[in-house]
């Protein structure tokens, strides 16, 4: 990621609308995805493990730009706070909800 690169500005703006996506994704659909009963644990399981992924690969990039760590470390607190208050988590693989508790406790 060069800042002097002509494509930077755009890839700068897709990095953040990614990020608010999976925002929107947690704070708009977490809780009537939890009160679904049809819904998969296993595919939510790998899901946070792809936010969990997805915040260590901004972390490399945060001498580039320390802005994607701090919104994406926002993103996996709200993640974790809300993962936290629902019940019907609580089946999902102890492994995965112990990763992204741990993004909480750090902030």
């Amino acid at each position: 990621m060069d800042p002097f690169d002509e494509s930077f500005p755009e890839m700068d703006e897709c990095m953040f609308i990614l990020i608010q996506l999976i925002e929107f994704l947690i704070c708009d659909y977490l809780l009537p995805w939890a009160e679904n009963e049809a819904f998969d644990n296993v595919m939510f399981e790998e899901w946070i493990a792809s936010v969990v992924h997805a915040r260590k690969a901004v972390k490399a990039l945060e001498e580039r730009n320390g802005l994607y760590l701090l919104y994406m470390d926002r993103v996996t607190g709200e993640l974790a706070k809300r993962v936290g208050q629902i019940t019907s988590f609580r089946e999902v693989e102890p492994a995965i909800l112990d990763k992204i508790l741990a993004y909480q406790e750090i902030e």
